[in-house]
């Protein structure tokens, strides 16, 4: 499944699997969406 990814995901399935605590997973998750978030940004203008 990890191969389907690009290596900014691979690295991110990699962080969240190594987060320790719940905690740790979600402020991944948040970080991961804002990247996403503001590269689709750019790719609209």
């Amino acid at each position: 499944k990890l191969k389907d990814c690009s290596p900014e995901g691979q690295k991110f399935w990699k962080d969240l699997l190594d987060a320790k605590t719940q905690e740790e997973g979600d402020a991944i998750v948040e970080a991961r969406k804002k990247e996403v978030i503001s590269k689709l940004k750019v790719n609209v203008k």
